[in-house]
């Protein structure tokens, strides 16, 4: 009997037994796992909590300054003489109204507006002429104040006259007035062209003083000495707003605030507690505990920022910046959001900047959300807000790192569990060949 023991007869055998292969069908879904969450942690890490609740936005001013004739206004003007300064010409008057009425705010700036204040009032009765047309700004107590009905065409207005809180003083003469209540003893803003010098007899004798002609006057508000130590119990008056119920800004409380944080020296932040997912809970539910405490805010996303003009305030500020703050680890006990304000223009920080915040709590407050619904989020007034710049992410390179050493580790259990196939294959080859062997001599001693 011929037996087909060579090498060929060897059985075919496969490359890994079962519990190999339960092993790396393991160790490949790992990986796949791994490189997965790892994918989805960085797209959500990428950016805030979605933004399509805010309805607030940078708004876009074009300004389109008036022209002003300054030589027809120095021709109409009568002030050259202490008797002359007494009237004013009704044509000059008309002329600066055709121009005051265009006036804004927001032409402040552009015009190359100016506070009258004693330097500045100096100038104008000493050389007017070249200064005619010019926009100034004056705040004041008001000491006199009388309607001017319309006569022979002339304009109808109102006149008065203003002291301002070093003293100067100015005369006015307005088209409109604005919430003035009992004018007289009122605090009052006017944005006017100077026009000519005026006379009028005071309590004590003449004044001399310009004659802003403008839009209107309007209610303003004596300037807010510098907070610089805060008193909480100040702001045990706020409320917090709710959907039902919205009780709006604080008026004082809140430019203290802003004060405050405007002329903050030296301050010790290691005290003051993170904005994390616990303290945002509890802040939103007990607001009271929190208001006009320190607060720390972690690295969060920019969902808006911008520079807003403000209306008259106690600080004298004509704008500050504005935004919301968005943050992953807040969104469960909310919308994620956090507004803010802060006493100071912003340059270098945009939206989906990655941005660390240092401020103040001040109220949850309401917002009308984009399905107009009514939304509620704290709102801060910051000290500080800075760009966050991440310290060297080496996360990349560590995955690719695990995912390099993986493959590295999974070759070898692939070289070893083919080198261990390949010993038991020659084992059993020898084995066939001894037994061989040994059946041909035990036939042949046969």
């Amino acid at each position: 009997m011929k037996l087909n023991i060579g090498p060929d007869a060897a059985p075919e055998r496969g490359l890994f037994n079962d519990n190999e292969r339960r092993r790396m069908l393991m160790l490949c879904g790992l990986l796949v796992v791994v490189g997965t969450v790892f994918v989805i942690s960085l797209k959500k890490q990428s950016a805030g909590p979605p933004n399509d609740e805010i309805v607030e936005h940078a708004p876009v001013v074009v300004v389109d300054t008036p022209k002003v004739d300054v030589a027809k206004l120095d021709a109409l003007a009568g002030d050259a003489t202490p008797e002359a300064r007494v009237l004013i010409a009704p044509a000059a008057l008309d002329a600066t109204f055709q121009v005051a009425r265009l006036l804004t705010p927001q032409h402040y700036a552009p015009m190359g507006g100016r506070e009258l204040d004693r330097a500045a009032a100096a100038e104008l009765l000493s050389d007017p002429a070249p200064r005619r047309g010019q926009l100034f700004r004056v705040r004041g107590w008001i000491e006199a104040f009388q309607p001017f009905d319309s006569v022979g065409g002339s304009t109808a207005h109102y006149r008065g006259r203003l002291r301002a809180e070093d003293g100067t003083q100015a005369y006015f003469a307005v088209l409109a007035v604005k919430d003035l209540r009992g004018a007289v003893g009122e605090f009052a803003v006017i944005d006017g062209l100077f026009l000519e010098n005026h006379r009028q007899q005071g309590p004590d004798g003449w004044i001399d003083a310009p004659l802003l002609v403008g839009p209107s006057l309007t209610l303003s508000f004596p300037e807010l000495d510098p907070v610089t130590e805060l008193d909480r119990d100040a702001f045990l008056g706020v409320t917090d707003d709710s959907a039902t119920s919205i009780t709006g800004q604080p008026f004082h409380e809140y430019w203290k605030l802003v004060s405050y944080a405007q002329h903050l020296g030296e301050f010790d932040w290691s005290k003051a507690p993170v904005l994390d997912e616990t303290s945002y809970a509890d802040l939103r539910e007990h607001g009271d505990q929190w208001r006009a405490r320190a607060v720390r805010i972690p690295a969060s996303e920019l969902m808006d920022i911008w520079n807003q003009a403000q209306k008259e305030n106690p600080l004298r500020l004509a704008t500050m910046t504005e935004g919301w703050l968005g943050n992953w680890s807040w969104i469960r006990h909310g919308t994620g959001l956090v507004r803010f304000v802060a006493p100071f223009t912003n340059q270098d920080l945009h939206r989906k900047d990655i941005a660390e915040a240092r401020g103040f709590f001040l109220k949850q407050s309401a917002y009308e959300m984009r399905d107009g619904n009514i939304g509620v989020v704290p709102l801060f007034v910051l000290a500080s807000i800075e760009g966050y710049t991440p310290r060297e992410d080496n996360t990349w390179t560590i995955v690719l790192a695990v995912v390099g050493g993986s493959l590295a580790v999974f070759g070898v259990l692939v070289g070893l569990a083919l080198l261990r196939d390949r010993r038991k294959a020659r084992a059993l080859r020898n084995e066939l060949v001894r037994r061989r062997r040994a059946r041909r001599a035990q036939l042949q001693q046969s």
